[in-house]
């Protein structure tokens, strides 16, 4: 389970289309922990069946005078700093958040990739921009490769995200990975890998302009940059691919075993 299948999970109108599937499963994987006792809550049946398996996540490497070369044939990395979020412009995505807060954060711009899937949606988010005057400081790029997004992630100065719902946020981890200091809404999913203050901070959506505040504290503090990309980088050192798969092979393993032991 991944992504919308958990916001579904929570619907009262839909348990009962899960409950005999989750019933007849021998195994339900999550890729993140955050779900597991919410599903256990609503179908106690599941608790010996739950397990977590995140999915892994690359480390980015790209040489200096590559992102330089790619940030010349972008308008959206001009003079002053970048914040890149990555995702679709959508109402929980909370966008308005952070153009409020750009408006109160100097000298930054601010980088939006991901497909605009609610046009009104976006409408609004113009005009907010049109009243805060920031046409050109905040730039969608639209839907973007995802060869491509690590070169924005690279480029970027930091990450933020303003969410208000989260499966596995795979682009807060792309930018751990990326070793770049996060700025996120305090919501379970991203503290299942953010501890506020140590390699990431966390926000309050309640008080949206605490992001602007974190924002210039960040920017302006070089030490700080660096204790949150060190530890980073930690974090995600050990969510490889090679993890995933070992991690899924071993629990086959135990089923097969299992299945087996019940034939005999």
């Amino acid at each position: 389970l991944h992504g919308e299948d958990l916001r579904l999970i929570d619907r009262a109108w839909l348990k009962p289309l899960f409950k005999p599937t989750f019933n007849q499963a021998s195994l339900i994987v999550c890729v993140n922990k955050s779900p597991l006792s919410s599903i256990a809550r609503s179908f106690p049946s599941t608790i010996e069946k739950l397990a977590c398996i995140p999915y892994g996540v690359e480390s980015i490497n790209l040489k200096q005078e590559e992102i330089e070369t790619f940030k010349k044939t972008k308008i959206c990395f001009g003079k002053h700093k970048t914040a890149l979020f990555v995702g679709s412009v959508i109402p929980r995505k909370k966008i308005d958040i952070l153009i409020e807060a750009l408006a109160k954060a100097e000298q930054l711009n601010l980088i939006i990739c991901g497909r605009i899937e609610d046009k009104n949606y976006f409408t609004q988010l113009r005009d907010s921009i049109e009243k805060y005057n920031l046409k050109e400081r905040v730039f969608f790029e639209g839907a973007v490769d995802p060869e491509v997004i690590k070169y924005y992630m690279s480029a970027s100065d930091i990450y933020v995200s303003a969410s208000e719902h989260e499966g596995r946020p795979n682009a807060v981890l792309e930018a751990l990975a990326s070793g770049k200091p996060v700025i996120l809404s305090d919501i379970p999913a991203h503290r299942e890998f953010v501890i506020n203050n140590e390699n990431g901070v966390l926000f309050n959506l309640n008080e949206p302009l605490s992001l602007s505040k974190h924002l210039m504290k960040i920017m302006s503090d070089q030490e700080l940059q660096d204790r949150l990309k060190t530890n980073a980088l930690q974090t995600v050192a050990s969510m490889s691919w090679q993890n995933c798969a070992e991690n899924y092979i071993n629990l086959f393993s135990k089923l097969v075993n299992k299945g087996v032991d019940c034939l005999r």
